[in-house]
């Protein structure tokens, strides 16, 4: 189908009109055009979901790299759709955002031509059914956050959140990378669909464990999961578009989108659920534990959506038990927590995405974030105060709002744990204990965000401007996303019926429909979940209440030396010691001292390999004999090379130099090469003048004054790479590891249809080797360009300001 590819590629062909327009054309902002861009494919997914809702799939394929499996192929599903609507319909609301949200002063080319490059990456993440093209994507979105994050570059925080995000996401990329390649090695297939199909072979695989382990790794750093969240909190000096659109919706998603899609190949395994479940649940109670202490609202935000994507990542791991137990009703009880994290994750992108709005509308007409300067107003700010409610309550599960349906449903799938029979009831028992508690802490922050901010004295004096309510253009954006959360309250099963089903039948394609489809209701009965609804409620209040007398406690159970944050510091201060000593070691300044390296790796990899493949074989009887003019023309060039190392004149060892140069020219007319003997005698003549001119105004050499001790390597590396070149000259005459590749030359015309054997060469056979060099050739002008063009001015601003 080529309209989803076009879907990812469309972002991508705007990104690159997106400078254009903003130089040419003036009075209309960049962002409008976005607006459109992204509002277009929205609306076009949309058209899709009566088709998906009834159970088609749409796939298309690209031959890419065909030689390696490597296809572009496109796959349209109920769980890519989920994702998609997210992606573009939350990427257009926070377009209308950012437009009055940002200042006009800012490079607001730069910022929509990387909010583009991350929509299309996301769009390419959650189409991909190819795992090597879905990792370029993947990889994408971490290097397209990063410019984001790092949008006001002149902050060295905002520096330092974009580099700890890179480095954290990155590195769990290639371990996914790692784990693809291992279920490609096990499966055959780089297909998803098809590794769902035939891996039900491969569980009692060697590869098989590692293999999920690594791509669990890659999910849970993109996913912020504990331990590697460290980097969401920082990555909150983003502006908060950026926030509340890769913070909130989208990047974050990620992950839980690569634990949805590959829990039918890993679901059955028990490692699964358990890797997958515990470290959801912790992550739950680890963000909603450290909110509570935060002043900074968006560091509250920040730590809050850590905990939700927990408790979405915990429910797919329950569900996953449905894979395991077999076809029975029974699995009802599990799949139904699958339907909960889609379900949860639809609400949290509605309520999370109006929350970071309320906070850069704050911080955008107070001139603050943080809660200890806020408060009082609610009635200088009431519809911004409303949505706060609105966003703030469904966080903590609380009716009228989605947040209380889902949040329902996971004390459900929680629930549900204490029947298996995995290991103890004791540990059983503990998953909904914890997921309980996280839920009164979840309940304490939110109560943190309403009333801190908005209700008590307004304290004007610790505010850089005065409050007033912000313009429309800033509010509609969060007004939409509040529409959604009660309205999704109130009309929970069409949400259901037509999006999130058709998603369930993606994770868990062997059921039937019976075992997937779950009926949502706001009354569901005085049961244990309503309870604890209840005591979620009691015990959150009374927390908040009295929190100014526990709250110190922090200070005592998490000093900052021991944080996550310390650590993550101090490996970085100790790699950059280490690397610094171990630079300053071998950096010695020393042309010679480098040339000695090269060297010495040129003697071990190519004298290693000659040795291991035994190509130390030669027949020299087979030769030519060598004549008397030839031994004479030798002779003079070894005179000349060892005079250059005795010379205390420049313009001599140029001339000596010369000699070797011309010495060669003579041998290629000896050996009947005129074309290269010609070239050889051009390139050496231009570059004798050369070295004559520039040497010519230096002063006489000096004797050097090296220690004996270098003088001895020096002399033993240059033999031994005069041995090692001499014996490849002759060992490659005689042993013939592989077989020749002169048949490609002599059918050039047959394979690549060349009628000039060179041409041919550096166009087909040599292609990657000419494109690199073209590259690299295109890399330097630019360097040389960038250096000319941008040049500091006099009064420019310093990079750092604080």
């Amino acid at each position: 189908m080529y309209t989803v590819n076009l879907a990812i590629i469309i972002p991508f062909l705007a990104a690159m009109i997106v400078p254009i327009i903003y130089k040419r054309i003036k009075g209309i902002h960049v962002g409008w055009f976005v607006f459109l861009v992204s509002t277009a494919l929205f609306l076009y997914l949309v058209s899709y979901i009566p088709n998906i809702a009834s159970g088609e799939t749409y796939l298309y394929t690209f031959e890419w790299i065909p030689s390696y499996n490597i296809n572009f192929i496109t796959y349209l599903d109920g769980l890519s759709l989920i994702f998609a609507l997210l992606i573009t319909g939350i990427g257009s609301l926070v377009t209308i955002y950012s437009i009055y949200y940002l200042s006009s002063e800012e490079n607001l080319s730069h910022f929509y031509t990387y909010l583009l490059l991350f929509m299309g990456a996301m769009l390419g993440v959650v189409f991909s059914d190819n795992i090597m093209v879905l990792y370029v994507f993947w990889e994408l979105t971490s290097i397209s956050s990063f410019l984001l994050i790092a949008f006001w570059y002149h902050r060295k925080s905002s520096r330092d959140g974009a580099q700890k995000s890179l480095l954290i996401t990155i590195s769990g990329g290639f371990g996914m990378l790692v784990g693809f390649i291992m279920l490609y090695v096990m499966t055959g297939t780089m297909s998803i669909r098809e590794m769902i199909t035939t891996i039900s072979g491969f569980h009692d695989h060697p590869l098989f464990i590692p293999a999920m382990l690594l791509i669990l790794l890659g999910a849970f750093t993109k996913s912020a999961q504990y331990p590697f969240h460290i980097w969401l909190p920082t990555a909150m000096e983003a502006p908060t578009p950026v926030s509340a659109y890769l913070h909130s919706a989208t990047m974050v998603k990620a992950g839980i989108y690569l634990v949805a899609r590959f829990t039918p190949v890993f679901g059955g395994e028990l490692t699964w659920f358990w890797v997958v479940t515990i470290v959801g649940i912790i992550t739950l109670f680890w963000g909603s534990f450290n909110a509570i202490r935060q002043t900074d609202l968006k560091a509250l935000l920040a730590y809050s959506t850590i905990s939700q994507l927990g408790m979405i990542m915990s429910m797919i791991g329950i569900s996953s038990v449905a894979l395991r137990h077999g076809h029975s009703m029974n699995m009802v009880i599990y799949t139904q927590a699958a339907f909960a994290a889609i379900f949860h994750l639809i609400n949290h992108s509605t309520f999370k995405g109006a929350l970071f709005m309320v906070v850069g509308i704050v911080d955008h007409e107070l001139g603050t974030r943080d809660i200890r300067r806020l408060g009082g107003l609610a009635t200088l700010m009431p519809i911004t105060f409303t949505i706060s409610i609105i966003g703030s309550f469904s966080m903590a599960g609380l009716p009228p709002f989605n947040g209380f349906l889902s949040k329902e449903m996971f004390f459900t799938s929680i629930l549900s744990v204490r029947e298996l029979h995995f290991t103890s009831e004791v540990w059983m028992g503990l998953i909904p204990v914890v997921a309980w508690a996280a839920s009164i802490l979840t309940f304490v922050y939110c109560m943190i965000f309403v009333f801190k901010t908005f209700l008590g004295k307004y304290q004007e004096e610790k505010l850089e401007h005065p409050a007033h309510e912000a313009p429309f253009g800033m509010l509609f954006s969060p007004i939409v996303l509040g529409l959604f959360v009660i309205l999704i309250f109130f009309f929970p099963n069409v949400l259901g019926n037509y999006v999130i089903k058709p998603a369930m039948y993606s994770i868990f394609p062997q059921l039937g429909a019976e075992y997937l489809g779950q009926h949502v209701s706001a009354w569901h009965g005085f049961n244990l979940e309503l309870k604890m609804t209840i005591g979620v409620i009691v015990f959150g209040a009374f927390l908040f209440i009295f929190l100014r007398h526990w709250k110190g406690l922090y200070n005592w159970i998490l000093p900052e030396k021991l944080s996550f944050n310390a650590l993550y510091g101090n490996s970085l201060e100790l790699i950059e010691k280490v690397s610094k000593i171990i630079t300053n070691s071998y950096m010695t300044g020393h042309l010679r001292d480098y040339m000695v390296y090269i060297y010495i790796f040129f003697i071990i990899a190519v004298g290693g390999t000659l040795l291991n493949t035994k190509a130390f074989l030669f027949d020299i009887e087979q030769y030519s004999t060598v004549t008397e003019f030839e031994w004479l023309i030798t002779i003079a060039m070894i005179i000349a090379a060892i005079s250059m190392l005795l010379v205390k004149s420049r313009l001599t060892a140029i001339l000596l130099n010369s000699v070797l140069g011309y010495g060669v020219s003579i041998f290629f007319v000896i050996f009947r090469a005129p074309d290269l003997a010609l070239t050889q005698t051009v390139i050496e003549t231009v570059t004798t003048v050369l070295f004559l001119a520039a040497y010519y105004f230096l002063p006489e050499w000096k004797k050097e004054d090296s220690k004996k001790r270098s003088k001895i390597v020096n002399g033993i590396v240059s033999v031994a790479v005069g041995v090692i070149f001499t014996t490849i000259a002759l060992a490659v005459q005689n042993g013939k590891l592989f077989e020749s590749i002169s048949s490609f030359y002599e059918n050039a015309y047959e394979l690549a249809g060349a009628t000039n054997i060179v041409n041919a060469i550096l166009g087909d056979f040599r292609a990657f080797d000419t494109m690199l060099e073209v590259v690299v050739l295109l890399i330097a002008g630019l360097g040389v360009y960038t250096f000319i063009k941008l040049k500091a001015r006099k009064g420019d601003n310093p990079l750092e300001d604080k």
